[in-house]
Order: C-alpha cells, then structure tokens, then sequence
C-alpha cells in the first residue's frame, strides 16, 4: 500500500480498491453533516480546472447516496431501526446508510491496535452512534469528546449551538493510547507546589504522597476547549468548515506513534495530512 498519497474520489471506492485489510493504525473522519450544503472551497473549480479534475467529483457519491434507497436495493440489507427511519425520513435514511457502508470499510482496513474518531454534530450524532455501535462494537467504545467552542451565531429560538462530538471507538481492546495532558490552572499549580516535599514528591500529607510529576499538568478530559479559526486567521485557507490544527494534534498525540499510518477518508482541506507530518 503506497503511503504519503492524496486520492480524489470517492473514499468507499479508494478504501475497498487501494487499501488493505488491517493496514491503518488511526482514521479520523469528518463526514458531511447532513446540512442539506455541497461543502467546497472558494477556489475549488479553478482548482480542479488547473489539475483536470472533475469539479463534481467531491458530490457524486452523496448524491448518488439520495439514490440508494429506491434503486439499489439497500433497504433489504438496513438494520431494522434504519429502516423504520425510513419511512419517514428517506433522505436522512440514505445519509445513514451512506455513512455505514464507509465506516464498514474503516473497521476493515483498521488494525487490531488502532484507533478511529468520527467527528459529527447534533444533527446526527446520535445515529451515528448507533451505527458505529453496530459497525465497532458497544464494548469497543472509549469517548465521548465534546469540542466546545465560542463563534458568534443568528439569534434564533433555542439555545446557541456551541459544540461538535467526536466519537472515539477502537478495534479491539488491545489499542494504543499516549495520555495527553493540559496545564494546571493558575490557582491548582500554587496549591501543588505549596505541597511539594523536599524529595521532589508532590504530598497530599504524611499518609498519601503523590509520586505524580506536577510538571505534565493534569489528565486530558473529554471537554476540549479549542477556539474556532476566526475567519481572519493565518491558519484560514479558505474550506468553510476548516478544523483546527490543535484539535487533530491532540488525536493524532493520543492514538498514533510516529511513522503510524493515519487514514481522513474525507480529508476536506487537509488539516489532517498537516497535522500528522
């Protein structure tokens, strides 16, 4: 399997046709997010007029998923529950399944050892969970994450939409996790140094020592606050839902070791592929 490449196409075909059974060490996703919205850069069809590329090629496969449901025979092979979602709301169905076929092809190619992380929002997160349930396994399940950020947004009737989830699975149990850790807060850094001993251990009292270096700051949490790209920043390149480069980071430190194979099958502008070299 060749290595450090971009493909342009459909990431079901590449994976089932260039990617091998159990040969990537971390996936991270970023599917659409059933906006009803063709997500593409500003300079996308110039882009692609310059290379030869197909302009529409980034759309064919959702659009051909509206399609799935009446034309090719996938409401015999749904789960149940996606079939009763169905029913009613066909075009959701579709997006569904679109998602699943995709995430059958990441636990194939994904090792024993690795690691995925599909990142959605309220829109359909919950199903998504339910089909990385199915597709990973309960049991294989390890977080929650929650992106929090601060953007400012159209006053409306309901609560700001403020966050993403990231859903983080793994093969198996035997996975490879590098803990992250986040600085102390002002007021906890002082606390701990007031109880720093002479030995250089950080004590609670006489009975519990901490043996805890306090110099690598506390376990990371499944709440991370990382800022938006404000649409001025240097790190803009122009996709409209770019992600951060710290975000990635910190997935990429968590679930990979240097010279892992890491896998976006969606890529967007590549905030991956930066973030991993």
């Amino acid at each position: 399997m060749k290595t450090n490449v971009f493909y342009h196409g459909d990431c079901l075909f590449v994976m089932k046709h260039d990617i091998p059974d159990e040969s990537i060490d971390l996936i991270y996703l970023d599917p659409p997010f059933f906006t009803g919205k063709v997500q593409k850069p500003k300079n996308h069809d110039r882009v692609c007029r310059e290379h030869g590329w197909d302009p529409g090629a980034m759309q064919i496969s959702y659009d051909d998923s509206k399609r799935f449901w009446k034309e090719k025979g996938t409401h015999e092979r749904a789960p149940e529950w996606l079939k009763y979602i169905a029913l009613q709301r066909p075009d959701f169905a579709s997006y569904l399944y679109y998602m699943m076929e995709r995430l059958q092809q990441c636990h194939r190619i994904l090792k024993s050892t690795g690691s995925i992380y599909l990142h959605c929002d309220w829109r359909a997160a919950h199903y998504l969970k339910m089909i990385m349930d199915e597709v990973f396994g309960y049991k294989n399940f390890r977080n929650e994450i929650i992106w929090r950020y601060r953007r400012w947004t159209a006053p409306s009737k309901k609560f700001q939409n403020m966050h993403d989830t990231i859903f983080f699975y793994t093969k198996t149990d035997e996975y490879k996790f590098n803990r992250q850790y986040e600085p102390f807060s002002e007021k906890t850094r002082i606390a701990v140094y007031k109880r720093k001993s002479e030995g250089g251990k950080v004590v609670q009292d006489k009975e519990s020592p901490m043996t805890r270096d306090p110099s690598k700051g506390v376990s990371m949490h499944d709440v991370w606050e990382i800022s938006y790209i404000h649409p001025i920043s240097k790190e803009r390149v122009g996709y409209p839902t770019q992600k951060p480069i710290e975000l990635l980071k910190r997935i990429i430190l968590a679930s990979s070791n240097p010279k892992d194979v890491v896998l976006d099958p969606f890529c967007g502008c590549g905030t991956t592929i930066v973030t991993a070299h």
